[in-house]
């Protein structure tokens, strides 16, 4: 449902918890490319570990002067490939 266009969806609060069922989130909208700097803003990871992924070829920096930035698409590639958690029961159950 669309937030604007729905009157019951209006709120200045935010939404918390999971959606109903059959209501998608809204889409992130990222800039092509973060500021490094910014990395844990956006994509929940420090600067160093933006480092860290992109000498092992899992992310991609670009130079625009003398800023680094993060190439979204890169970084969305990247967190698509993440398994996800698996939590164990207590007690072996």
């Amino acid at each position: 449902m669309n937030r604007i266009l729905d009157p019951d969806l209006r709120s200045d609060k935010p939404q918390r918890g999971a959606p109903d069922k059959g209501q998608a989130l809204a889409p992130i909208r990222l800039p092509a490319l973060v500021p490094i700097a910014k990395s844990k803003e956006h994509f929940g990871w420090s600067r160093a570990t933006s480092y860290r992924l992109a000498a092992a070829g899992a992310l991609r920096l670009l130079k625009v002067g003398a800023a680094t930035y993060v190439q979204s698409e890169s970084a969305l590639a990247y967190i698509a490939t993440l398994s996800p958690m698996v939590l164990k029961a207590e007690n072996g159950r």
